[in-house]
């Protein structure tokens, strides 16, 4: 990646004028309380941080407010980054960031990155889907956000995950997926992914009054695949490792030592055991499937909440009286794109944007409601969709800095970069994941999806 010198630098002094061509669009959508941005002025800054990704920074002098963008257009592409290798690892923005980018032999800083989902006990509270391997389904439902396998469309809003299996003709629903221990007829899945956060169910040393569950382990029999032309879904191969006995145990079954192993448990009472039982006296290759119903192509997707625009209407909630704080005036992240991403006439190119608010500092930034957000992201970035990430403390902001050919305006230094806003903390709080901006296609992706 390249970043053009500091001389591009375009700053952009917006006057009371310039102002009020904002200002009327924001005083109907902020609704009662806003402090209207045509009281001051707005500065604009833009710098070219590589190709098809730039950062906006905006400075409302009423407030005041603290705005940054960062815009991802077709030839970079935005991935999902956790902290580790496996839930309960936690990491900064900038070191999740700055090895975020597998560019086909080794890990390499990405473009910019923020704060992701909400975290929940050390993994994410909703769906999470990174380079077409499902890490979890969720421990929530909520809208959610995904991008397909080449940047060129993305989706959000509330889908079903459909996860099936089939064996000899005979199909079956897995209905949870590193997300707790199944429950009467379900079956669940646990992968390396969980680690100590999402074990499969069972103990190690069970007693009388233990519940026990019948489990197989699989291995990867293949790559992973597109489930038919329109790439509907994903699809892959198994063959089983191991089979508890029956009658089934207490005691846990562990994923051995293959990286792509995966264990399907089901409580002994149900329906799923029996699934499991076949399964495994079988033998047999089992496929499994997954999709976001109606999305097809994704392999990248997060959840979080609540909608902000929703097919370029402003539904950002307000604030009330006794509402919780998180509706108030707070510092935020939220993701989001424009009418080239949801359509798809190829003429139109997708624009991803990343935003920031810094807040809670009344002399730098004051922070936005839900409502003010929605509305910049319409008027003024002229989204079609938009999603609120976990904010507050955890809102930040890092870029990639290469030594003298490009200064971004650090707040906060980093080893391989820059914080280019401002946390409320004073400090970069650790997260579980973070949404990164890469120089150009994912390479993480498996060959065979791309």
């Amino acid at each position: 990646m390249s970043h053009r010198s500091s001389s591009l630098r375009r700053t952009v002094a917006v006057a009371v004028a310039g102002a009020l061509a904002i200002a009327p669009a924001l005083v109907s959508s902020f609704g009662p309380g806003m402090v209207s941005a045509s009281a001051g002025a707005v500065s604009i800054h833009k710098y070219s941080l590589a190709p098809h990704v730039r950062l906006t920074t905006y400075r409302y002098a009423a407030g005041p407010e603290q705005v940054r963008v960062i815009t991802i257009t077709q030839g970079a592409s935005l991935g999902v980054a956790n902290a580790g290798a496996a839930f309960g690892v936690e990491a900064t923005p900038s070191a999740i960031g700055s090895r975020a980018y597998f560019n086909g032999t080794k890990r390499k800083p990405a473009v910019a990155a923020t704060n992701g989902d909400f975290a929940s006990g050390g993994m994410p509270t909703h769906i999470e889907e990174i380079d077409g391997q499902v890490m979890t389904s969720g421990l929530q439902s909520s809208p959610q956000f995904a991008v397909n396998f080449d940047g060129s469309r993305a989706f959000m809003g509330r889908t079903q995950l459909q996860f099936t299996g089939t064996f000899t003709k005979t199909p079956f629903t897995i209905d949870r997926w590193n997300a707790g221990p199944p429950t009467n007829d379900q079956i669940a899945g646990f992968t390396q992914v969980g680690g100590t956060v999402q074990l499969s169910p069972g103990t190690g040393s069970a007693t009388a009054s233990d519940p026990s569950y019948c489990a197989v382990r699989l291995i990867p029999a293949g790559p992973p695949k597109w489930s038919n032309k329109i790439k509907a879904g994903i699809q892959r191969d198994y063959t089983v490792d191991l089979a508890s006995p029956v009658p089934c145990p207490q005691t846990r079954m562990g994923l051995g030592t293959d990286p792509g192993a995966i264990v399907l448990a089901a409580d002994a009472s149900g329906t799923g055991a029996t699934t499991l039982n076949t399964l495994a006296a079988c033998g047999c290759t089992v496929t499994l499937k997954w999709r976001q119903k109606r999305w097809p192509g994704v392999v990248n997707a997060i959840g979080g909440t609540p909608m902000l625009v929703d097919n370029g209407v402003n539904v950002g909630p307000g604030f009330s009286f006794n509402d919780p704080y998180i509706y108030n005036y707070n510092p935020r992240t939220a993701v989001g794109f424009n009418a080239g991403c949801s359509d798809t006439d190829p003429a139109t190119l997708c624009k991803i944007f990343l935003v920031t608010v810094d807040g809670r500092a009344s002399k730098w930034s004051k922070g936005w409601r839900m409502n003010q957000l929605g509305a910049f992201f319409v008027n003024t970035l002229h989204a079609q969709y938009a999603l609120n990430m976990d904010g507050g403390g955890a809102t930040e902001l890092w870029v990639h800095k290469q030594a003298k050919k490009f200064t971004p305006p650090c707040i906060l230094a980093t080893r391989l970069g820059c914080v280019v806003d401002k946390p409320s903390d004073q400090i970069e709080r650790i997260s579980i994941m973070a949404l990164v901006a890469l120089p150009g296609p994912d390479l993480g992706i498996p060959r065979s999806l791309r």
